[in-house]
């Protein structure tokens, strides 16, 4: 059996809590060393049924913790 992680709903619900739009998670992957557009942004927040949802894997949801830290 596979284990399929998304961090999507991890990311909503921290977008949530901080109260933080989309150009503060830009400036979070970025100050990381990540770009990431407006357009991924938008994909990561969707749910698995919306059309262009886009899996927040591990490595990317790394960048956004480390840049919200920084």
């Amino acid at each position: 059996m596979e284990n399929k992680v998304a961090h999507n709903e991890t990311l909503r619900s921290i977008r949530d809590a901080l109260n933080i739009d989309d150009a503060v998670m830009i400036q979070a992957f970025k100050e990381s060393g990540r770009e990431v557009g407006q357009s991924a942004i938008s994909a990561f927040l969707k749910t698995e049924d919306e059309d262009g949802y886009i899996p927040c894997n591990d490595p990317v949801f790394g960048f956004f913790l480390d840049g919200l830290i920084i």
